[in-house]
Formats: C-alpha cells, structure tokens, sequence
C-alpha cells in the first residue's frame, strides 16, 4: 500500500472530496461530515491493517463495533457495521482513536481573527464568504506574531504539512473502549499529554488515581466503565507479568512520541511544545502552534514509516 494513504479515501462519499485540490476545502468538507467518514473505526482497509499489527482476537474491553456501537431498532448506527459486520457477523470490527487532531490548535490560532468556535468544532467552514483563500490569508496575518515571524517553515506551511499526515496510518491505534471521548477533557486532545499520564501510570501505578484524571465523562457510570476498561488495557501490556511502559510502547508502535535512553529503552514522552507538560492546556503563543504542527507532522510520519515497515516483514 502507498505509503501516504490517506484514510478518509477510504471512507469518502464522492469524487468532490477526493478529488479536491485544495488542502483547505478538504478540511472544511471533512469537518462539516459531507465529505468522508471518520476513518480511524469506519475504514476498511484500516481495520484490515489493525488486524495484522494487532491481531484478530480483541478483548471485549476493546473497541469494536460489537461493543462500542449501539443498535437502532436492530441497525447498527455505524456504517460500517451495517456494510460489513451485519453481513459477515464472524468479524469483529476493530475500531480506533485518532491520536492528534488540528482542530483544537486551529480554534486557538483563528481566535483573534473573530472566527468562532462553537464545542469542540470549528465553524469556520460554515462562515459565510470565507472561502479557502479567505481562510489562508486570516491563518496568514497571523504570521505577523513575533513568535513566528520569518520562520521558516512558516506557520501556514508547517499546518499544511501536518494536514498531509493527519490520516495517514502514523495516526491511528486501537483504544478501549470509552477511552476516546473520555480523554478530550483532561488533555484537549493533545496526545503527548496523553502519553504522558499513561507513562505516569506504569511510573506511579493505581495508587496515584492518574485514571481517573485521564478518563472522564458526565455519567458516572460510563466513567467507571471506561477507567476499568483503560486499566485492563494497559495493564495487558505486561513483562515479567508486571504492567510496562516499555512494552506498551513497543506494542503500539509509540517510539516516535517519546524519548529513547541511552540504554535503548523508552523514557519520558516528548512535548509538542517545552513546557507543555506544565501546563497540560492550551499553547499560549503562535510560535508554540508551530511547534506543536511541526513535531506532531515528524512523529507522525516517524510512526508511519515504522508500522509500515513491521506490515512489509508481515
């Protein structure tokens, strides 16, 4: 397989989003769910490739669309249950997270243009006249912060390149279930603080309640489920038959999002930005976008290339 695949081919619904040159329309018409599904539990040749770099048989703490979707008056609500699992009942679905997302920094960045956010989704796509080139010439101005004037790569550039990759299979891994939505809230999405409070995890263990900062959600009930869910998860990840951070890390392909010691093994997750991990939210000036844009595009492509290369020796 091409090794710039971008997934949300997979699960496009028509010519007008895959065909589209600009990078920017792409984005609006993926945001605004006309045009494609999110890939990381609807597309096909994703779920093939889960399969093989994390092996048929998930636990049921795991997501698939067995677990994790709900019936409607006997319908699956996922497309691709009703396509796939319906008529093939024997398979089990694997469905995943996408590890980073643009969003989140984009809504900060557009913020002083008087372009609005509405939740955790942008409407900038639905602003009247603000076409492509509207869009790029605001992100722009915003290149006038001294932060990240005369940069190169540029602030818009460094944004481009990460929309290259932001599907692509670097970005992608299986998750149990509730962990997804349930870790927006303490992270904002930002995987490097994820890591950073799983690999807290395996250093301090249950004692230090991490998960429970890590896993939320506004029904009690979900919450625990989903905590006691990320707690079989990685406690499977085991040598020596004690949880390890080293083969979690190993398993899931994670090398490129966190430091190597000088004796081979993982160390700390890396930051998007320094200083990140102190305060855990948002960036708090322009340069720090592009910084989180610039690492989160290299280690995604790091990742990349190196699930990839485990699929070839397959």
């Amino acid at each position: 397989m091409n090794r710039e695949y971008d997934f949300t081919n997979d699960t496009t619904y028509g010519p007008f989003y895959t065909d589209e040159k600009s990078i920017w329309k792409r984005y609006f018409l993926y945001k605004n769910g006309v045009g494609a599904a999110d890939p990381d539990s609807m597309s096909y040749k994703l779920q093939q490739i889960y399969r093989k770099l994390w092996g048929d048989d998930q636990p049921d703490y795991m997501m698939t669309c067995k677990n994790a979707y709900k019936k409607t008056d006997g319908i699956y609500d996922c497309i691709y249950c009703r396509n796939t699992l319906e008529s093939n009942p024997e398979i089990q679905s694997i469905c995943g997270d996408t590890l980073n997302t643009p969003t989140t920094v984009l809504n900060w960045i557009l913020a002083p243009s008087g372009l609005k956010s509405v939740k955790n989704q942008t409407i900038f796509y639905l602003c009247t006249g603000c076409d492509d080139k509207e869009f790029e010439k605001k992100l722009k101005s915003m290149e006038k912060d001294p932060s990240v004037q005369g940069k190169e790569p540029s602030l818009v550039d460094s944004i481009i390149e990460y929309l290259k990759v932001w599907h692509l299979l670097g970005n992608f891994m299986p998750v149990p279930v509730g962990f997804n939505c349930g870790r927006y809230p303490a992270t904002f999405d930002f995987f490097d603080v994820t890591l950073k409070l799983i690999h807290d995890w395996y250093l301090y263990g249950d004692e230090s309640n991490i998960l429970d900062i890590l896993i939320s959600s506004k029904n009690p009930t979900e919450k625990v489920t989903a905590i006691e869910n990320t707690h079989k998860w990685l406690s499977s990840f085991k040598e020596n038959d004690t949880p390890s951070w080293q083969v979690f890390v190993e398993k899931n392909y994670l090398g490129a999002f966190v430091e190597k010691k000088e004796d081979g093994k993982y160390g700390n997750p890396k930051e998007f930005w320094a200083g990140h991990f102190d305060s855990q939210k948002m960036p708090y000036n322009m340069g720090e976008c592009r910084q989180f844009f610039l690492n989160a595009t290299k280690w995604i492509r790091d990742r990349n290339t190196e699930m990839y290369d485990v699929l070839d020796g397959k």
